[in-house]
C-alpha cells in the first residue's frame, strides 16, 4: 500500500492530521480528478469574462454617447466648416414692353363716300355724273339699260344711308328702253370735319406736283392742275385727271391721308366715255384743310 503526504510536511515531522490511506486505483483516479476540476474552473471564468464583456462595451458606448451629447458644441467647432451652397439666381425675363394704344385716324370722308357709291353700282348700268361733298352728301346721274338694274342700285344706295330725293321713271314694257334716274342722299357713318380752311395756292401747287409724279405709277393723267397766282373759291375744282377708278382712289389718298390734315371739299366723277362703265373714270376735285382752330 502507498502513503500519499497531503499535508505537504516533509518527513520526519510529525502531523497532528491523521494521515490517510489510498490504495492504487484510488490514488490513479485522484490524480485524474484534480486536473479536470481546474479545467471546469478555468472555463468557468472564461465564461463570466465572456458575459460581462459586451456589458462593458454597452456602458462604453453609453458613456461616450454622453459625453459627446454634453460637449457636442465644443466638438462641432473642430470639425471643418462647409462653405454655403450659393444657387445661381436665374436673370428674369424682361418686361413686356408697355402696350401703346394706337388711335386710328379718321379716313376721308368724301374717299369714304366715293368708295361706298362705287360699290353700289350695279351691273347693266353707269353713272353719268357723281357730286360727293366732304360731309358725305352726294348727288347721283345715271342711265340704267335695265329697269331692276336701275331699282337695285336705289335700293342699294338706300342700304348705306338716307336717300332724300330721286327721279325714278316707270318701268317700259320695250326691252330697249334706256333709263335715266337721279339719286340724292347722304352716307351714314360719315364724320366730317368741324370746319375746313381754304389751302393757299401754293400749297395746292406744291401738291400738284406731288401727284403728277405718280401718273405713270397710278395709271392716270392730269388735265388741270391749280395755277400759281390764282383764287380758287368753294365752287371751283382745280384738279382733273382721267384713268383707272382705282388710280383715282390712289390720288386721293396721296393728297388725303389718313393721319394728314387735307382733305377733299367736293368731287365729281363722270365716265371717261359716253357708254363706259364706272371702272374708267373722268374726275374733278377741290381740297381743303382741316382748320387748326
Amino acid at each position: 500500500m502507498m502513503k500519499i503526504n497531503l499535508s505537504g510536511d516533509k518527513e520526519g515531522k510529525k502531523s497532528n492530521k491523521t494521515p490517510v490511506a489510498f490504495s492504487a486505483s484510488e490514488g490513479a483516479t485522484l490524480k485524474q480528478k484534480v486536473p479536470e476540476e481546474l479545467l471546469a474552473e478555468e472555463k468557468n471564468d472564461q465564461k463570466s469574462k465572456k458575459s460581462s464583456l459586451p456589458l462593458l462595451m454597452v456602458l462604453l458606448i453609453v458613456m461616450i454617447a454622453a459625453v459627446v451629447y454634453l460637449k457636442r458644441d465644443f466638438i462641432v467647432s473642430f470639425l471643418p466648416k462647409k462653405s454655403p451652397v450659393i444657387q445661381p439666381v436665374a436673370t428674369p425675363p424682361p418686361a413686356p414692353p408697355p402696350k401703346v394704344e394706337v388711335v386710328e385716324a379718321e379716313p376721308d370722308p368724301t374717299f369714304v363716300a366715293m368708295s361706298k357709291i362705287a360699290g353700289a353700282v350695279t351691273p347693266r348700268l353707269w353713272l353719268t355724273s357723281a357730286l360727293i361733298k366732304y360731309d358725305g352728301t352726294y348727288q347721283v346721274r345715271g342711265i340704267a339699260f335695265s329697269y331692276k338694274s336701275m331699282n337695285d342700285m336705289v335700293a342699294a344706295l338706300e342700304g348705306i344711308g338716307t336717300v332724300t330725293a330721286k327721279t325714278i321713271p316707270g318701268q317700259s314694257k320695250s326691252p330697249e328702253t334706256v333709263y335715266q334716274f337721279s339719286v340724292d342722299g347722304n352716307i351714314a357713318g360719315i364724320k366730317p370735319p368741324e370746319i375746313l380752311d381754304v389751302i393757299p395756292t401754293g400749297d395746292l401747287v406744291a401738291d400738284a406736283r406731288t401727284a403728277a409724279a405718280h401718273e405713270k405709277e397710278f395709271g392716270i393723267r392730269f388735265s388741270r392742275v391749280p395755277q400759281a397766282g390764282r383764287t380758287y373759291t368753294d365752287k371751283d375744282m382745280p384738279f382733273t385727271l382721267e384713268g383707272p377708278y382705282e388710280g383715282l382712289k390712289k390720288v386721293i389718298s396721296l393728297l388725303c391721308p389718313e393721319d394728314g390734315k387735307t382733305r377733299v371739299f367736293s368731287l365729281t366723277i363722270v365716265p371717261s366715255s359716253p357708254g363706259r362703265t364706272f371702272d374708267r373714270v373722268r374726275a374733278s376735285f377741290s381740297l381743303k384743310r382741316v382748320s387748326a382752330i
